[in-house]
C-alpha cells in the first residue's frame, strides 16, 4: 500500500506541472535606439499561433509547453528568435535592416501609351 500511496502523490505532482501553460511577456524594442516597436509580431515557433505587440511595444503570450523557440518579426528589422524556458519578462531588441532597392527610373509618359505603341508597330 504505501508504494501505491507513494505513486499517486507522485502523479499528483507531476500530471499538472506536465499540462503547465506558461504566460510569456516581454517587451520589443529597437536595438539601436531603444524605442519600443508596436505591431511587432511575435510567433510561437511550430505551434501556428501568437500575438503582436501594442503601441508600448509589450506582449503577453500563453505557451503550451516550454521550452518553446519565439520567433520576433518587424518590417525593416531582421527576425529574432528566442527560447523561452520560464515565465520570466523578455527584453527584444530587433537589430535594423537595410534594404537596397535597384535604381528607379520615372518619366513624364503613361507607361501604357508606351506598350500600345510597341504593340501598333509590330
Amino acid at each position: 500500500m504505501p508504494r501505491f500511496a507513494t505513486v499517486l502523490l507522485l502523479l499528483l505532482f507531476i500530471a499538472p506541472t506536465a499540462r503547465a501553460q506558461v504566460v510569456v511577456t516581454g517587451t520589443i524594442r529597437d536595438g539601436a535606439t531603444g524605442e519600443s516597436l508596436p505591431a511587432a509580431t511575435i510567433e510561437v515557433a511550430g505551434a501556428g499561433r501568437g500575438t503582436i505587440s501594442n503601441t508600448d511595444g509589450r506582449f503577453a503570450l500563453r505557451i503550451e509547453q516550454v521550452p518553446a523557440e519565439l520567433i520576433v518579426r518587424f518590417i525593416g528589422y531582421e527576425t529574432a528568435r528566442r527560447t523561452v524556458t520560464t515565465a520570466a519578462a523578455l527584453d527584444i531588441q530587433l537589430t535594423p535592416s537595410a534594404f537596397e532597392l535597384p535604381e528607379l527610373v520615372v518619366g513624364s509618359e503613361d507607361p501604357g501609351i508606351e506598350i500600345l505603341r510597341r504593340v501598333i508597330e509590330r
